[in-house]
């Protein structure tokens, strides 16, 4: 073995050495710094759970609270209901207003009709009004109840 042998060996065990003190050194920065990810990755789940849970808390009561909400605007817009249904029932069941005028022949010069027909006409055209009313306090009802039972 000649003198450039030996430093030929030499070198590679220094080398070699040298190599397993890196490997040595960046395997132990690597442990510790993977732990400090760990703690720090399970900090974060943790967090993200508590937010979630308080967040699903929060969404159920949000929930029950449009629920009540939704109920109580639903009873108000069942019972304006009724009460329109007995408005018109009455308005419909009222005496007619022709019932005042006399069923006598008017005076001459003046056109006059007969009093049943007049008022048979004069009951439709109410009869008609009166359900266009109705129909239009019906759209005011839903559109109010529905409003009230939005979620804010």
């Amino acid at each position: 073995m000649t003198k450039l042998d030996i430093y030929i060996v030499v070198a590679l065990v220094l080398g070699l050495g040298a190599s397993a003190i890196g490997i040595y050194e960046h395997h132990t920065g690597y442990l510790e710094g993977k732990q400090e990810v760990q703690v720090q990755y399970d900090k974060f789940k943790n967090d993200v759970t508590t937010a979630g849970i308080e967040a699903e808390k929060k969404r159920l009561v949000k929930e029950k609270n449009d629920e009540n909400k939704i109920i109580a605007a639903t009873t108000a817009r069942d019972s304006a209901l009724v009460r329109l249904q007995s408005i018109a029932s009455a308005a419909r069941a009222s005496p007619s207003i022709m019932s005042s005028v006399p069923a006598s022949a008017s005076p001459a010069g003046k056109i006059c009709f007969d009093r049943a027909g007049l008022d048979a006409a004069i009951q439709h055209y109410r009869i008609g009004i009166q359900g266009l009313v109705v129909e239009g306090d019906k759209a005011i009802i839903d559109n109010r109840s529905w409003l009230a039972a939005w979620p804010k």
